[in-house]
């Protein structure tokens, strides 16, 4: 088989130019994350509407100086950079319990999906470079074996964060809603966001270990609101294994398969199935 060439990959850039980016790179990595996470413990801990002012600040900024740059890659990411505070101004601001709380993170991601395609059409990438691609010759049951990693990390986070279930049975006719929204919306729509487009879009700035680490750790700050320090480190672990796995494949599939398995067992199989079992 012919040797494939990776997608994301970063520039290769002169030594001087990369020794005059780094500091501020490593300046806004660091900057970004911190102004995410302080905005996410001020709703979760705080005040809500202070959170929410402060990731509208952080998206006009990153707006902001997207527009004014003269580089591409660095526009590109900026822009993709938009996804993360506009997460939590969607989640916040949709009307959402005018819905079943079933359909809320499909509410939530529509809007979102949106912006993930323009943000991708204005920095000009391919399907392939966001990973919508599959990874190898004979992929079905290669995926397949991702499905139980899934699965035990969602029985895992179930017995820190207990959650309650998203369907009163695992009969067919009550769980497929939900099977269908924790499938797309948290597994395809939320792998397309982080190991997707932003992850490729801060690969080309970072290379790929300081990109990982920062789309993980503004994976898991989305997650402070869950009040648990033990499920935070887990959602960093799980965000650097579908990073990783992200990167060597130069597919989504893996991730989407993983994380979509973690929900599923998260809030329908763990709750309805195997806690039962074991009480």
């Amino acid at each position: 088989m012919a040797e494939r060439r990776p997608v994301i990959a970063p520039l290769a850039f002169s030594p001087l130019t990369r020794w005059q980016r780094r500091l501020p790179a490593i300046s806004l990595a660091g900057g970004l994350v911190a102004a995410v996470a302080a905005a996410e413990v001020c709703i979760a801990f705080v005040n809500a509407p202070l959170g929410l002012g402060l990731h509208v600040g952080i998206l006009l900024w990153l707006l902001w100086h997207g527009s004014r740059t003269d580089q591409d890659d660095v526009r590109g990411m900026l822009f993709g950079l938009v996804i993360v505070p506009l997460i939590r101004i969607f989640s916040l601001c949709l009307p959402l319990d005018q819905f079943p709380s079933t359909y809320w993170p499909a509410l939530v991601m529509a809007p979102v999906l949106v912006s993930v395609w323009t943000a991708a059409r204005t920095a000009g990438y391919s399907l392939e470079e966001l990973g919508l691609t599959l990874p190898w010759p004979a992929p079905l049951w290669q995926l397949a074996l991702l499905v139980p990693v899934g699965v035990a990390l969602g029985a895992l986070e179930y017995a820190i964060l207990q959650p309650t279930p998203a369907a009163t049975s695992l009969a067919p006719s009550t769980i497929w809603q939900p099977l269908v929204v924790l499938t797309l919306a948290t597994g395809f729509g939320e792998e397309l966001v982080f190991r997707g487009l932003l992850q490729h879009a801060t690969m080309w700035r970072f290379g790929p270990l300081r990109s990982i680490l920062l789309v993980t750790a503004l994976f898991a700050c989305l997650h402070i609101g869950y009040r648990s320090a033990p499920d935070l480190a887990l959602v960093f672990g799980a965000g650097l294994f579908f990073s990783y796995i992200t990167w060597r494949s130069g597919s989504l599939a893996g991730a989407v398969i993983t994380h979509a398995s973690v929900n599923i067992s998260l809030f329908l199989l763990t709750p309805l199935l195997f806690a039962p079992l074991l009480s």
